[in-house]
């Protein structure tokens, strides 16, 4: 990217505009923390006009297939009445970020997923 994308705590340099998770196109974000510089949470947006349900339930059975339950969810509702609560920090804790990351950055037929993160950042 010729230039980061903020996303207040963190950034993003690294974005993979075409990734497939349960049969579903996703652009996927790698958010980066700003202080260490490390992986912070990884994003999945559906492109304009694909977010329903069926999308929703296949990403979400291809997540809980290659990862299993996530280990903590989000529970800032879907529609917060006010503006995000800072101790949320709204993204699942995946021990296997690094090698999602991996595998991801190596081209694949297969659909590869994280545990959802609820509202991003």
């Amino acid at each position: 990217m010729p230039r980061a994308l903020d996303f207040g705590d963190s950034y993003v340099d690294v974005v993979l505009p075409s990734q497939v998770v349960g049969g579903v196109p996703m652009v996927v974000f790698f958010q980066m923390d700003k202080a260490t510089h490390g992986l912070k949470r990884i994003q999945l947006e559906r492109p304009r006009h694909g977010v329903n349900p069926p999308a929703f339930r296949a990403i979400l059975a291809a997540l809980r297939s290659d990862f299993g339950t996530p280990d903590q969810m989000c529970v800032v509702p879907a529609r917060p009445a006010g503006p995000l609560p800072k101790s949320c920090g709204c993204a699942t804790a995946l021990s296997s970020a690094r090698s999602f990351a991996t595998r991801l950055s190596k081209p694949s037929k297969a659909a590869y997923s994280v545990p959802p993160t609820g509202r991003a950042g």
